[in-house]
Order: structure tokens, then C-alpha cells, then sequence
């Protein structure tokens, strides 16, 4: 699998220099749980969104999807960092971690804009389906190039700090 060479571990969770700006959004009163913040759900839904605008910025357009291909996501882990209020004007970005045949590696930032505060981070994994069979399949060449132009454009130079991290019952 093509990936990220890391030059070192990153100190902080800040997004990297190369990371697209993939959404900017404005937090709705709507997404605020019983406890006054965002809640869970909508993180997932951002960073959704966030991981769509980063398909079309790498290459996948309508018509691939169209002609039967698509990227599904199989697996994510998201990190809550700090609390989200109503009205928080919202920044993500994404950073491509690594690819193959039929994986696609992401790595996001929830970045409240007014205070350059990163409130989350989700790390994703998606494959390549053929979305006739509903099954897994290999790119073909077109989305092997976007696979390739994406990661020499928007792949981290440190390992982010939360990537591949588990539930761990230590703060």
C-alpha cells in the first residue's frame, strides 16, 4: 500500500501544511445535545461530508460514480478533543494517509476557525466498490491516478498524533 513516509511524529494535533481544506461550516443549533455541545452524530456527519469533498478534489467525479464505482467508508475512529458549541465556525481538513488497489486511507481535523483550535479528529477508511455487485473492487487506472496525484499532494510529512489510535481507558 502506497503511504505517508513519515519524517516524525507530530508534536500536536494540528493539521499539516499540505492538508486540503475540505468543509467550512457554521455549527447549528440543531447539532447541540442535551449537554450544550455538539453532538456525536454531527461529528460524523462533517467529517462525511468532509471525506466526499475530498473524493471529488482527488478526481472521483459523477460520472465514475455513475458508471457503477464508488467509495464506501468500512471503518473510522473519531476523537473528541475539545467541546463544540453552538455557532462555532468549523474548518476541516483531510490528509491522505495511504491507498491500494481498493483502500483509501484518510486522516481529518475539526479546526474551530475563531480560535485555530483543533476540536476533533477522525481517521477513516474507505474501499472501492463496484456498486452493481456490491462488493469490493480493484480502481481502475483513471482512479489509480487520482489515488497516486492525491497522496504526493495532500499527504502528511508527520504522523498525525492521533493516527491509528484505540479506545485506551488512560487520559
Amino acid at each position: 500500500m502506497p503511504k505517508a513516509p513519515f519524517e516524525a511524529d507530530a508534536v500536536d494535533d494540528r493539521p499539516q501544511n499540505d492538508a486540503l481544506l475540505t468543509l467550512e461550516i457554521v455549527v447549528d443549533g440543531k447539532w447541540i445535545d442535551y449537554n450544550g455541545h455538539m453532538t456525536e452524530w454531527q461529528y460524523y456527519k462533517i467529517l462525511a461530508d468532509a471525506g466526499e469533498n475530498f473524493l471529488r478534489a482527488m478526481g472521483f467525479t459523477e460520472e465514475y460514480r455513475l458508471s457503477g464505482y464508488s467509495f464506501f467508508s468500512v471503518q473510522g475512529h473519531l476523537r473528541n478533543l475539545r467541546e463544540c458549541l453552538m455557532g462555532t465556525p468549523l474548518r476541516i481538513f483531510t490528509e491522505m494517509i495511504g491507498y491500494d488497489d481498493v483502500r483509501l486511507h484518510i486522516y481529518q481535523y475539526v479546526v474551530d476557525a475563531d480560535r485555530d483550535l483543533v476540536l476533533a479528529t477522525g481517521e477513516h477508511l474507505m474501499l472501492h466498490v463496484d456498486t452493481t455487485a456490491r462488493r469490493r473492487t480493484p480502481v481502475y487506472r483513471y482512479m489509480q491516478e487520482c489515488l497516486a496525484r492525491g497522496l504526493s499532494v495532500w499527504r502528511p510529512m508527520l504522523r498525525p498524533k492521533g493516527l491509528g489510535s484505540s479506545i485506551s481507558l488512560t487520559p
